[in-house]
């Protein structure tokens, strides 16, 4: 894969550490493997069958925007949050995969000596994932909240605690129909580890 990338950005500071920044993306790509590609053939008891195989398709191009901002209140608590637009496709019209159109995240936040906390949002248009039997197959928009926590006894031990899709959203691929989804998945709903010990559940 051969790709270029032009990317322009703006930032500013508005009061103590508060920062607005923005970006322009324009990205150019050589090849892609996003094409499907059939043949046909015979098993051993000669009955017919198709296979499906990926294949270096065309170039493509990306074009978008980001806004980001920063800004830190009293007392350690602050707001962070982006927003990302890309329009994305091959040459020949066809989706790249994975290139949402819209993305935007927000995040709360409380940040102190041994103590920090953190709120995050996350919303993520539907994009192109794969090839499914020759049908373009899609992820739906996705939405998830999760939060983290953390205590820092000292420098060389901390315990930290990540809640993971408190809305327990589910992830959902289908293929032209959102009504009738062809994968459904169920992320973790929380996790935690400390001194380097890690535990996870599933809701």
């Amino acid at each position: 894969m051969v790709a270029y990338d032009i990317a322009t950005s703006l930032s500013q500071r508005l009061f103590h550490l508060s920062v607005i920044a923005t970006a322009g993306i324009d990205t150019g790509i050589g090849g892609s493997n996003a094409a499907c590609t059939s043949a046909s053939g015979s098993n051993l008891f000669n009955c017919p069958f198709t296979i499906n195989e990926r294949t270096n398709g065309g170039g493509g191009k990306t074009l978008g925007f980001e806004l980001a901002g920063t800004w830190i209140f009293a007392s350690g608590f602050g707001i962070q949050g982006n927003y990302t637009w890309v329009d994305a496709e091959a040459d020949s019209g066809d989706p790249l995969p994975g290139a949402s159109e819209s993305q935007f995240n927000l995040s709360g936040f409380y940040e102190a000596d041994r103590l920090s906390a953190r709120l995050s949002y996350t919303y993520r248009s539907k994009f192109f994932v794969t090839f499914d039997r020759s049908t373009q197959l899609d992820q739906d928009a996705l939405e998830s909240l999760d939060a983290s926590l953390q205590y820092r006894f000292n420098d060389r031990i901390a315990f930290t605690l990540d809640a993971i899709n408190l809305t327990e959203e589910t992830i959902e691929q289908f293929a032209g129909n959102t009504n009738r989804p062809r994968a459904i998945y169920s992320s973790p709903a929380y996790a935690y580890n400390t001194d380097e010990a890690t535990m996870s559940c599933c809701a």
